[in-house]
């Protein structure tokens, strides 16, 4: 294996030399790619030549080609025509009989059709593939290499919105795409397929320099590499290579290298935020049981997302020094450190201390508002887009600068330890980082301003009240406030040991900036988290995830996408509307108010369980107020409910059913958002009274049905049976439900016995007997209720667990409730009937997820330490 040519040219001056002999030019690029690829995939070679199958035939013409060649319509009828010469030759060499040539011709005539729409088909294009069609369309030889790069150069010196019309008519991107997500999503896919090219063609190259390799390790051929070889070398040149030969010279490793800001790949910074955007799409998909509906947001026009991204400190920063940079005709410079030349301009124009332009110098890089080019930077494709692009492109900006700031908060625990931070300190930025999307999610999920200090107890795991963010409401905050850009983005320094004397001081002339974080007085802790009395290590445990917290949270609000005053903070406007696209753009569903009031009662009913009570009110009266009849609106919401338990439990808690009995919920400090009873308006009370009616005989929904109209006082017939068990089993579950809350502390503080002993010592140091402190099992509150159920129940204990049964796939949760019954029932004849309809329960399909799931605070799992609240 001397070169190249010993890889990917088996044969070829060969086979193009007996056509000519037999009048027919066969064109030597097509050619070679045709043989390279037929060995490649596996064809054995026999007289110098590939021999090919009925298989092999298809896979070339059906998925190799369409996705590594580009052809005009002449070039398109060549690679066929290469085949079917090959198959001649091969007949001619006697290496086929006439029936097996005909059999390969047949296979190749029935594979035209396919291959030729494939090969026009724009959802089938790669990069190389695009870009070779757009330069032979301008005229240019895809053989010169100098022209090819050439070519490029001067693409990408084209106004925005002449390459934005040649993508928009290579791809078939719709005209009406106001934020960009169409242009993106495909963009995305574009090089996705790109990658997946290059990676199968990688493999194959890479399975047969091995094969070469180990054939003549065993000396059954003599093909010795020459020295210096490197395979990975070799198959990355063999891989730019055989995609040259199919579209243009050079232009491979020019769209990775040079030029690979005109093809944004998955590895880039712009696709961060898809991957961002992905994982906030699965954590809540798992919060809602399958379904990815963020909870409805008003509308944010694109040209309104634009002009606050505008407005915005970091990316006007970043731009400014873009916009320097061209006028300095590139600098030299790093990607991780601005040029020594910015650093002037930098303070005296855009009032940037030194401390943080690196950062805004690393933002414009990613954003391609700057980029490398030979050891120098010199401005990105972003510099257009700022200056001139729609407001579609300007979202999509906002959404690569959002990934941008993402990206650069995984390197702020390297830059803490640089700062000298404690490794457990690295640890709990690093976690709070990997949470990002949890807390996005959070922060969307309710428009009211969150607490950091609150927000740090959760994870904590401190057991809070269940409905705080009813009891203690925080107040909205003003409009943005006017925290510098430098104070934002300061750098990852320790916290002072006295976390009431917090100022961060940096830079050579001692410049102090106001603390970073404070935690709120302690009267204001207390109503915040609704704790008894704190003390320092309390606070001290609270400011060690809080304090981190807020620096993160002030470098997204860099880019306006968050907002923080003193322990309160928010998602921004912006913030939310980039959430949003970003969530779509990334495949999940995001309606706006108003688009979620033309959605039938299946759809609203979807997505409703995940979100909070007040959106839950808010986007019911809304749905209903849209639909007219309110009377046929209230029949079908009741009756779409059927089948979905979660999705009842979020309509019957806004008529004021309640099925829990929680001990750690002080109802009396709450304002539970519901509808009012009665409703305003007569006829809409009057519309819902009969529907509820109408559902009393529903033999799932009916005791509910029941329970909302004695609420608003009616006196209704009795429900059915199993509705009846429907009811009772959710409140039976939630008091299990409730016990494990009031435990939970100590799943998560197991003292060693280090510690059992030293608390278990006199004061003369001698060792005291260990009190006896078992609390009563779980399941206990469980077992009394059910007692007292069952002993009002037709036929006792025995037939409540059999109704239990018979509408099971209604009650998410019952395995569990079941086995939690037999393990703690004192009775052995019902703790066995449970345990045994658990096992029965244990192969059936069941329907939602377990109750325990439903906390109000659910939070994933991180490396941080535990602590119990004592």
């Amino acid at each position: 294996m001397r070169d190249l040519d010993d890889l990917l040219d088996p044969g070829l001056d060969h086979l193009v030399a007996w056509a000519r002999e037999r009048g027919t030019t066969l064109p030597v690029r097509p050619a070679g790619v045709v043989l390279a690829l037929l060995v490649l995939r596996g064809a054995r070679v026999r007289g110098g030549l590939p021999e090919p199958t009925v298989a092999l035939i298809r896979q070339i013409m059906d998925e190799d080609l369409p996705q590594l060649v580009t052809a005009d319509p002449e070039e398109l009828r060549a690679y066929p025509d290469v085949l079917a010469a090959l198959i001649d030759q091969r007949r001619e060499a006697g290496l086929l009989n006439a029936k097996r040539q005909s059999k390969l011709h047949t296979a190749l005539q029935e594979s035209i059709t396919d291959y030729e729409r494939a090969m026009t088909d724009p959802v089938r294009l790669t990069w190389p593939r695009l870009y070779a069609g757009l330069l032979r369309a301008d005229g240019v030889d895809p053989t010169d290499r100098q022209a090819v790069w050439q070519w490029l150069c001067e693409y990408r010196e084209r106004p925005l919105s002449q390459r934005r019309a040649t993508l928009e008519s290579a791809l078939g991107t719709p005209a009406v795409d106001d934020t960009g997500i169409i242009s993106r999503q495909r963009t995305v896919i574009l090089g996705l397929r790109t990658e997946n090219a290059e990676l199968v063609l990688q493999g194959l190259l890479l399975t047969r320099i091995s094969d070469i390799l180990d054939a003549t390790a065993n000396g059954s051929v003599q093909a010795e590499p020459v020295p210096g070889f490197d395979r990975t070398t070799m198959v990355d040149d063999a891989t730019d290579a055989l995609l040259d030969r199919g579209t243009a010279v050079g232009l491979s490793a020019a769209l990775r290298g040079e030029f690979r800001d005109l093809t944004p790949r998955r590895d880039n910074t712009a696709t961060v935020t898809d991957l961002l955007m992905h994982e906030l799409r699965r954590i809540q998909k798992d919060m809602s049981g399958g379904d990815t509906h963020l909870p409805p947001t008003d509308d944010a026009p694109a040209t309104e997302i634009a002009e606050l991204l505008r407005s915005s400190a970091l990316l006007p920063a970043a731009a400014g020094l873009a916009e320097w940079v061209e006028q300095q005709g590139g600098v030299t410079g790093g990607p991780d450190a601005a040029a020594p030349a910015a650093r002037e301009f930098a303070a005296g124009q855009l009032g940037l201390p030194p401390q943080v332009l690196d950062e805004v110098w690393r933002h414009a890089l990613a954003v391609d508002l700057l980029r490398p080019a030979d050891g120098r930077i010199v401005t990105g494709g972003a510099l257009q887009v700022w200056r001139d692009g729609t407001a579609g492109e300007l979202v999509q900006l906002g959404l690569d600068a959002f990934g941008a700031v993402a990206t650069e908060l995984t390197h702020l625990a390297e830059r803490a330890e640089q700062a000298d931070v404690p490794s457990e300190e690295r640890g709990t930025i690093e976690a709070l980082v990997e949470d990002l999307p949890f807390t996005l999610f959070q922060l969307f999920e309710d428009p009211a301003p969150a607490s950091l200090a609150r927000m740090a107890a959760v994870a904590q795991m401190w057991v809070l009240p269940y409905d705080l963010e009813e009891i203690a409401q925080l107040p909205p905050l003003s409009a943005r406030n006017t925290v510098t850009l430098a104070a934002q983005l300061r750098p990852p320094l320790p916290m002072s040991s006295d976390p009431d004397q917090l100022t961060l001081v940096f830079g050579d002339d001692d410049e102090s900036l106001p603390a970073a974080y404070h935690l709120p007085a302690d009267d204001e802790l207390r109503r915040l988290l609704r704790q008894g009395e704190l003390d320092a290590s309390d606070r001290t445990e609270l400011l060690g995830i809080a304090y981190w917290q807020a620096l993160l949270v002030d470098r997204l609000a860099a880019l306006g996408v968050m907002q923080r005053a003193d322990d309160r903070v928010e998602l921004t406007r912006l913030g939310r509307a980039l959430v949003r696209v970003g969530f779509q753009a990334a495949g999940g569903t995001a309606l706006t108010i108003g688009e979620i009031a033309a959605v039938d009662a299946d759809e609203l009913l979807r997505s409703m369980p995940s979100w909070t009570e007040r959106i839950r009110l808010h986007v019911l009266q809304t749905w209903l107020d849209a639909r007219g009849d309110i009377a046929k609106a209230w029949q079908e919401l009741l009756a779409a409910i059927a089948g979905k338990p979660h999705s009842r439990r979020a309509i019957f808690d806004l008529l004021g059913v309640r099925y829990e009995t929680d001990p750690t919920r002080d109802l009396r400090h709450v304002v539970i958002p519901q509808l009012p009873a009665p409703l305003e308006d007569p006829a809409a009370e009057h519309a819902l009274r009969t529907a509820l009616h109408e559902a009393v005989d529903d033999p799932i929904n009916g005791a509910l049905a029941t329970e909302a109209l004695r609420l608003r006082g009616e006196q209704p017939a009795d429900p059915p049976l199993s509705a009846q068990a429907v009811l009772l089993f959710e409140r039976l579950n939630m008091l299990t439900f409730a016990e494990y809350r009031a435990r939970q502390p100590a799943e998560y503080d197991t003292p060693d016995e280090d510690e059992v002993a030293d608390e278990n010592k006199t004061a003369d140091g001698t060792q005291e007997a260990e009190q006896d402190t078992m609390t009563p099992p779980l399941g206990s509150a469980l077992c009394v209720a059910f007692d007292q159920a069952a002993a009002n129940w037709p036929g006792g204990a025995g037939d409540l667990l059999r109704q239990f049964t018979a509408v099971a796939p209604e009650l998410p949760g019952y395995e569990n409730f079941l086995e939690t019954l037999g393990q703690a029932h004192p009775q052995p004849a019902v703790a066995k009937t449970a345990r045994t309809a658990a096992r029965q329960a244990h192969n059936r399909t069941r329907s939602g997820d377990d109750a325990s799931t439903h906390t109000h605070h659910r939070k994933r799992s991180s490396s941080r330490k535990k602590r119990r609240r004592r």
